[in-house]
């Protein structure tokens, strides 16, 4: 350190001090790295991942980052290996002004081609016919970007929307505009290529259910979670109707990655073609901005976990609690949706007291999907033939529904509470059949038997839901309207069957 001052005393009156003091901040920084040092670096590194998925994902696409001005630039490039100068061409960008593109300077929110934040596979769904195109947002190594998705020639194409270092202009080949209004109006406009040969000819505007931000207001926090909100709040579907009292659910934008906001979205892309009595009805998606909302029905009462706990239940009322999430669960079946976390938390009640299943964050289309990967898991609800080898399918539901009743009739309490098993522990206890949960003696001996039967460790024996439908019309006080007929006959079968398989 001694030495670098010294060096730096004698360069002091020298005309070339700025060089100088270059020279001595490098050898300064090898010797010590300062906070400002190492911050550039992660900088750097940050700025090359972020570029290597750029490339990797839009691999055909030039990442041209010069200023835009109406010329050519021959740029002079020395080889590393002493070979002969070679003379490299880069063309400029051209300026497009907003009256030359035909559309007044606004926001890209405003525009109805343009749908907010969407998954690569959502939007080609909406692209149907050759030349149809949307813009939507998407994220890269925490790197918000614009994307063009356009069907060309029977395939579709993800355009990159790119932008100045200086004057931070839209770009994909030539022109630059100010927004990207203007630049998808210019290339609409004229038949200019975005890509290619590839023509932006009919948009795609956006649906019912993607909702603008100014629909919605917040009233009340009803929670809060680790990656989101849920309020209380206020739809205006349309300027002529009444608002709707609905429940809103928000995505926290810090410490969020893209891959949250996808399965974020995906919940509510699943609920979408939802439309049951007994399943929460979504209303729309606002994705334009941040924060990105999921707008559903708002039930007035409360979770169906909160009930059980809270209030005095009947057995009559239990059994209609669970005939009402059956019919909801059977309905999802029907559908080939697994609900993968069923639990008296996410069954939600009215103000008519009718239970609705909600919460679709971990569900999947499939009849039988094997998934293994990690992460904040319900295990003390999961399968034995999920916990050991990733297995999920109506008959995982199934068992699930089991330690929901469990949760029911024992004033909410959590299966396996008195275990003292957790985690790990407590996964292998149940794959091994170490532990088995009893929904307890206190119970209807006809609960009993339904409980038994949804809890085999062998899913074929377990039943589907419109046999636990069938079962519970059974039960004194569950309204027939399902099958208004043979109650006696119907039970003696169910018995039957139940005996017959254990």
């Amino acid at each position: 350190m001694t030495q670098l001052l010294e060096e730096a005393t004698q360069y002091e009156n020298l005309n070339n001090l700025d060089a100088v003091s270059f020279d001595f901040s490098q050898k300064l920084c090898s010797t010590q790295s300062s906070p400002l040092v190492v911050q550039q670096k992660n900088d750097d590194v940050r700025e090359k991942e972020h570029e290597r998925k750029l490339k990797e994902r839009y691999p055909h696409q030039n990442r041209m980052k010069s200023p835009p001005e109406n010329e050519t630039k021959v740029t002079a490039v020395q080889p590393k290996n002493g070979s002969k100068v070679k003379e490299q061409q880069m063309k400029r960008l051209v300026q497009v002004s907003c009256d030359e593109s035909g559309r007044v300077n606004r926001l890209i929110d405003n525009e109805p081609f343009y749908h907010g934040y969407m998954a690569r596979d959502e939007a080609e769904k909406l692209l149907s016919r050759n030349g149809e195109f949307l813009v939507r947002k998407t994220e890269i190594g925490n790197h918000v970007h614009y994307v063009i998705s356009v069907l060309h020639r029977g395939a579709h194409h993800h355009i990159l929307v790119k932008r100045t270092n200086k004057k931070r202009l839209y770009w994909v080949m030539t022109f630059a505009f100010k927004t990207i209004a203007d630049l998808i109006q210019h290339h609409n406009r004229n038949r200019i290529p975005v890509y290619d040969e590839i023509l932006l000819v009919k948009p795609v505007f956006k649906q019912d259910w993607q909702l603008n931000h100014e629909q919605v207001e917040l009233i009340q926090e009803l929670g809060s979670g680790q990656f989101g909100s849920v309020y209380k709040g206020w739809l205006q579907v349309t300027p002529f109707r009444s608002k709707v009292l609905v429940a809103v659910k928000t995505l926290h934008e810090q410490h969020l990655n893209a891959d949250d906001r996808i399965k974020f979205l995906k919940e509510a892309n699943l609920m979408l073609k939802l439309d049951h009595p007994n399943v929460v009805k979504l209303y729309g998606v606002c994705a334009s901005r941040e924060p990105i909302m999921i707008v559903m029905e708002y039930c007035a009462s409360d979770s169906l976990e909160n009930v059980v706990t809270k209030k005095k239940t009947s057995n009559v009322e239990k059994a209609n609690f669970l005939h009402g999430a059956a019919k909801g669960l059977e309905y999802l079946h029907h559908e080939k949706i697994i609900h993968r976390d069923i639990a008296a938390r996410n069954c939600l009640i009215d103000s008519r007291g009718k239970v609705k299943i909600s919460d679709f964050g971990l569900s999947v289309k499939g009849v039988e999907v094997k998934d293994q990967k990690g992460g904040r898991l319900p295990v003390k609800s999961m399968a034995p033939e999920t916990l050991r080898r990733g297995l999920y399918s109506n008959a995982s539901d199934v068992y699930s529904f089991g330690a929901m009743m469990f949760e029911v009739y024992n004033e909410g309490r959590e299966p396996f509470g008195e275990c003292n098993l957790d985690g790990n522990q407590l996964r292998r206890a149940i794959i091994h059949q170490k532990v088995v949960l009893s929904i307890g003696k206190h119970c209807p001996a006809e609960i009993v038997t339904l409980f038994d039967w949804c809890r085999q460790f062998d899913p074929k024996l377990r039943p589907s839901f419109t046999q636990v439908l069938e079962y519970l019309i059974t039960i004194d006080g569950v309204p027939l309207e399902d099958n208004p007929k043979f109650r006696n006959r119907v039970q003696a079968f169910m018995t039957s069957v139940f005996h017959r398989n254990v």
